[in-house]
């Protein structure tokens, strides 16, 4: 019995950090998605005329 809730904890702890793992990793993808946004911004400001400017709009 003893060993049976010792293997359980196991697995909800593997389970723990596996959904852990997952959400680290996509939580840190999002953010390089920020960065990166926040880095080409600049950019597009210069890049942009004034149909760019009516497609971001657009877009967003």
């Amino acid at each position: 019995s003893a060993q049976n809730k010792f293997i359980f904890n196991q697995t909800e702890e593997e389970r723990y950090r596996h959904f852990l793992n997952s959400f680290l990793i996509s939580f840190s993808g999002f953010l390089n998605i920020c960065w990166l946004l926040i880095l080409l911004y600049p950019q597009f400001h210069q890049l942009r005329t004034k149909r760019t400017c009516n497609f971001l709009q657009f877009i967003f």
